[in-house]
């Protein structure tokens, strides 16, 4: 092959060889201004010594101590940041490739960003696969040291090799360096290792994938594998993000693969920086992958979230749609007559997968689950369309939607027989991007919607448009969020229906609105450990992850099968009749008090299914020779485990743990009835339950599943503690649990109850008259005194601006002791150095440029504007300059420097071709490199900052995407909780202080005479245990995805009512009247208290790492 060919990723994948003429007319056609390289393709080493190598030393480089910066004048530059050296590394390759190769980087920057290239097929290794191959290829033994680390990556290794354990590249570093075909670094250039991945992607089968990775072998050392190994992974982790690449290969190349998904037309039609999109160049085209609009979602009452629709007293409508259980699709038609059937179809996900081959690429595709069965769909003269949905999966013998993980195996079920009556793909459509080639995202959704309702016939439970219902009122929302807590429904989404269509964003114009809830399945399940999982990254090489199982005999699981096919049927019928089709969305009054009757019926007998999966028994299951150890594997838990619990866990099993072996599975006797083929994930090692421990978890909820022995499974089960009153035959039982799970329904129920009565009286009591009163609005911060504020100078203080000239044009106008008249400016340079004239230019040509300083446009000031010759200053840069002096000196450092100027801070005026001069003395938020920034300031620039919004459908996939170690990171910990701090800004509580400062006065009465030292010690430990101030636990917690909400007057009672509600934990020191707050929550009329723990209880978590139980935590 040429090395054109290569060069472009066009291997001979077919048994029919390709003459370079045809290769070249296919490119030419597709892409006929494509860049030529003129030069050969860069070694493929110099992509991880070049780029990937200093890219990881600058992401793991150690900080250091903050030193002096030299600041040279107002425009100086400071030392660059990190992510500026990072962005250099960058451009300086991407530099060196266009000198030396041309203007074609997609051959390298689909090895630099595989996960984003959508041409390669998938190449079917994983690492267990590859660990097979690279021992065949060594000719070890799978049995030896490096063949059992390779297979069994994330155990510990059996020598010296722990400290790779979780990472499989490092561990294929570790067994390839030891026999290595090459010490030095290859020959294979980058464009010979696109040729070879190519051909790897296409080989069908491992012993076809063999010899292609044992030519890599040959052809590469240890380094050069190991990031081979990465890129086939699709994991590379080298301290940057694709973004940065886009932004530094093109200004619109990010924006492209937004409308495309296509890494090769993203280099192809942007290879030139300065030739710019067109606005028509970045809109969705046919057959090509576009990124869609997505809803946003926030924790906000309603009335905020309909605000945010920006209705008007012209127009105050909104739409209301039922957030539907399946996968934002997206679906591009048009006319071909050499296509059978005369249209030819593409579908992609939101993640831009292409599931042409499941839902069909033409109305006479056989294997087209959808496709064969929508050919009188479209209206004539509709040539071409894309359409906007969500493919859900339909029953059509319960006349209901399925739940999510059911699409797949539905769509395969369909194309097998599209005429039985199973399960089958529904889309469901609700916008149109494209109509006979004219794009309609710059129309309003509401005209786009006309649009679509007049190019769509829709075809019941196989293509639909999705009903909507229009409001003006909050009231109708929660009319219908009733709604959806009843059929226990996915959500509502509100629209805009003045909105355009934004691709790839996430604007207030469509918000979602769901439920909350502010605990799961409320009971301690004390459950035993039957197996282990080694974990990956800082918990490699020890079993972070445990299985858990239920306890139960024979006959309890011989009951449960025969029931459990009955019980899920029964339990989707009464789904379907609480949910019934999405279209009852349409404007429906909710349900009449016999329909409410008939729901508690249907729950009921939905409660009594549930006690009838296991039969009454006692808590343990006895024979003659003594109790059984029968278990069934329920869930796997590892979050919420502090380093002590791990080891207490060690300890108590140590030596008692046995490794798994599908092949002899000894487990089988004591695991799910020896049938192991329902474990879907299988654990490395495994235990018996007569030798484990017993440990209780909480959970988010249950939730039916196949990969479990149950049946069932916890959703975000969560470690509590370890039982050591408890052993295995004391541990919950199949029949236990089922019995909880009743209970916990009963409670659910009557809580419904207490939440429609409650919105009864608040309907009568508005009827009455009474009107709820509001609260005024508080601007935090607003008039706040300045922490950071210094006392001016009266006279010469130093020499900050000694040499430099000032034309001061305004008076200052900033709050507090900065509010300046001119003069007082004047003042004010003159006292540190600086000389003060009255006109913008120099009164001689060796004097030095003037400052002008302004704080408001005068005629003056106007009138140097529209000279547009030169900058105009704010005042609080004079203010900053005299800060960072004092701070400076404070630390020791006598020479006193002027900060350079911050665009937005200080810049009032700036001509044009002047604004790039002072845009690299702040980062991207606007954060100085040169001057201290104050807690105010920070505040200002975080809120600067985007915040990830994470989709529903992300969210279930989140333990898939990241592993089970992902709610545990600090920024998780105290996620979905609410805080109360009852403490001062830093000391202890209002209601304690209280309480104690009369205490006190009391002790010193009786015991003045007797206080000595210690006593005064011990009394200021007693004030606070935490090592914390309060301010700092306020930041963790925000830090750690909590919201910390707070009171007037620092007074909990002064808390409002509904925010009472809210409240998850209390936080107090030790020293607390833990009575008087006790005696004040239960005022409140609340359907849940929150728990009272002390501050070592948020220390700890955060120390640890993980979420630990409360309950050693709370004040007595």
């Amino acid at each position: 092959m040429s090395e054109d060919d290569s060069q472009y990723g066009f291997s001979q994948r077919s048994n029919a060889p390709r003459s370079r003429e045809d290769i070249e007319r296919q490119l030419d056609e597709e892409y006929p201004n494509r860049p030529r390289n003129h030069g050969k393709s860069r070694p493929f080493h110099s992509l991880f010594q070049e780029l990937f190598n200093p890219l990881l030393d600058l992401r793991n480089k150690p900080k250091v101590a903050v030193v002096n910066r030299r600041k040279v004048g107002p425009d100086g530059q400071s030392n660059k940041s990190p992510s500026e050296r990072r962005r250099d590394l960058i451009e300086r390759y991407i530099s060196r490739w266009r000198r030396e190769v041309g203007p074609d980087f997609f051959p390298a920057l689909r090895l630099i960003i595989p996960d984003k290239d959508r041409e390669r097929g998938v190449y079917g290794l994983k690492e267990k696969i590859i660990a097979k191959l690279l021992i065949k290829i060594m000719k070890i033994d799978k049995n030896s040291e490096d063949g059992y680390n390779l297979l069994n990556w994330k155990n510990p290794g059996q020598t010296n090799t722990s400290h790779t354990a979780g990472n499989f590249a490092a561990r294929c570093h570790d067994a390839l360096s030891k026999r290595p075909m090459r010490t030095k670094v290859g020959d294979m250039t980058i464009d010979e290792v696109n040729e070879m991945l190519d051909e790897l992607s296409a080989a069908p089968k491992e012993e076809d994938q063999l010899p292609i990775l044992a030519e890599f072998y040959k052809r590469m050392n240890a380094e050069e594998l190991k990031w081979l190994i990465q890129i086939i992974l699709k994991e590379m982790k080298v301290g940057a993000t694709e973004r940065t690449f886009f932004a530094l290969w093109h200004p619109d190349a990010e924006s492209l693969f937004n409308v495309s998904s296509n890494l090769r037309r993203v280099c192809w039609e942007l290879y030139d920086p300065n030739v710019r999109l067109d606005g028509d160049e970045a809109g969705v085209a046919l057959m090509q992958c576009f990124q869609p609009m997505l809803a946003l979602s926030k924790q906000e009452p309603l009335k905020k979230v309909v605000e945010a629709l920006r209705p008007t007293p012209e127009d105050p409508k909104f739409w209301i749609e039922e957030k539907l259980d399946g996968e934002r699709m997206q679906m591009h038609m048009v006319t071909d007559d050499s296509h059978p059937g005369g249209k030819r179809f593409q579908f992609w996900s939101r993640k831009a997968k292409d599931y042409t081959y499941l839902y069909g690429n033409g109305f006479q595709d056989p294997n087209g689950a959808l496709t064969q069965s929508i050919k009188n769909c479209f209206r004539d003269g509709v040539d071409n369309i894309i359409l906007d949905g969500e493919m859900i999966t339909w029953d059509p013998n319960e006349k209901a939607p399925v739940p999510f993980g059911t699409l797949k195996t539905a769509a395969l079920a369909e194309q097998r027989n599209p005429f039985a009556q199973g399960h089958r793909p529904v889309f469901r459509i609700f916008d149109i991007l494209l109509l006979n080639g004219q794009p309609l995202t710059r129309y309003e959704l509401r005209d786009r919607r006309k649009a679509l309702a007049a190019s769509i016939n829709s075809a019941p439970e196989r293509f639909e448009i999705h009903d909507y219902v229009v409001a003006t009122k909050v009231e109708e929302v929660e009319d219908l969020l009733r709604q959806v807590v009843a059929e226990a429904s996915e959500g509502l989404v509100l629209k805009n229906p003045r909105s355009m269509y934004l691709l790839d964003d996430r604007s207030g114009d469509w918000q979602k609105v769901k439920p909350e809830y502010m605990e799961g399945f409320g009971e301690d399940l004390d459950c035993v450990i039957l197996g282990g999982y080694y974990g990956s990254g800082k918990r490699g090489g020890f079993l972070s992850s445990f299985l858990c199982g239920l306890r139960a005999s024979r006959q309890d699981l011989e009951v449960a099968s025969q029931q459990q096919s009955q019980s899920q049927s029964q339990s989707q019928s009464q789904h379907q009749r609480r949910k019934g089709s999405t279209h009852n969305l349409g404007g429906k009054a909710p349900p009449s008090q016999r329909q409410r009757h008939s729901q508690a019926e249907n729950q009921s007998q939905s409660q009594s299914q549930s006690q009838a999966l296991v039969p009454d028994s006692q808590p343990a299951q006895f024979e003659e020779d003594g109790p059984v150890e029968n278990f069934t594997t329920f869930f796997k838990v590892g979050g919420g485990m502090t380093a002590n619990d791990y080891a207490a866990i060690r300890h108590a099993t140590d030596g008692k743990w046995h490794r798994w072996d599908s092949r002899r599975p000894a487990a089988a006797d004591y695991i799910d009835q020896g049938d192991l083929s329902k474990l879907a994930e299988k654990p490395d090692m495994w235990i018996k339950p007569s030798d484990s421990v017993v440990v209780q978890v909480k959970a988010a909820q249950v939730t039916a599943s196949t990969d479990y022995g149950f049946g069932y499974t916890l959703r975000f089960p969560r470690f509590v503690r370890i039982r050591r009153d408890r052993d295995w035959t004391t541990a919950l039982s199949v029949n236990e649990f089922a019995d909880l799970r009743a209970k916990a329904q009963d409670r659910e129920e009557e809580k419904k109850l207490e939440v429609d009565q409650k919105r009864k009286d608040k309907r009568k009591a508005r009827a009455g008259g009474y009107a709820s009163r509001k609260r005024p609005l508080t601007v935090a911060g607003y008039n706040a005194r300045d922490v950071n504020a210094a006392k001016l100078p009266e006279g010469p203080q130093g020499n900050v601006f000694e040499g430099l000239t000032f034309y001061i044009m305004t008076e200052c106008s900033l709050p507090g002791d900065r509010k300046k008249s001119k003069l007082e400016l004047e003042g004010l340079v003159k006292a540190n150095g600086g000389r003060i004239v009255q006109q913008a230019t120099p009164t001689s040509d060796d004097q030095d440029p003037v400052i002008c300083v302004a704080a408001r446009r005068t005629v003056k000031v106007a009138s140097l504007e529209k000279h547009g010759q030169k900058e105009i200053i704010k005042p609080i840069w004079i203010f900053d300059c005299l800060d960072q002096a004092n701070r400076d000196f404070a630390l020791g450092f006598a020479d006193q420097m002027v900060v350079p100027f911050e665009p937005e801070r200080h810049l009032f005026f700036v001509p044009e071709e002047m604004k790039d001069r002072f845009e690299g003395n702040v980062d991207e938020y606007g954060d100085s490199y040169a001057r201290d920034t104050s807690e105010d300031e920070l505040r200002e620039i975080m809120n600067k900052m985007g915040t990830v919004d994470i989709e529903e459908d992300e969210e279930k996939r989140i333990p898939d995407l990241f592993g089970d170690d992902f709610l545990n990171t600090k920024g998780f910990l105290f996620h979905g909780m609410v805080f109360y701090f009852d403490l001062d800004e830093d000391g202890p509580g209002k209601i304690a202080r209280e309480a104690r400062a009369a205490a006190a006065a009391q002790s010193m009465k009786s015991n003045a005479t007797s206080m000595s030292g210690e006593d005064d010690e011990a009394f200021a430990e007693s004030n606070s245990s935490s090592r914390l101030t309060t301010t700092s636990l306020k930041a963790i917690a925000k830090f750690a995805g909590a919201e910390v909400l707070s009171s007037e007057h620092g007074m909990l009672a002064s808390v409002p009512p509904k925010l009472k509600s809210r409240i998850t934990h209390i936080i107090a020191h030790r020293a607390s009247e833990w009575s008087s707050l006790r005696k004040e929550v239960s005022r409140w009329n609340a359907r849940k208290i929150p728990r009272i723990v002390t501050t070592e209880w948020m220390e700890v978590c955060w120390e640890d790492g993980t979420r630990v139980d409360e309950e050693a935590y709370v004040g007595y």
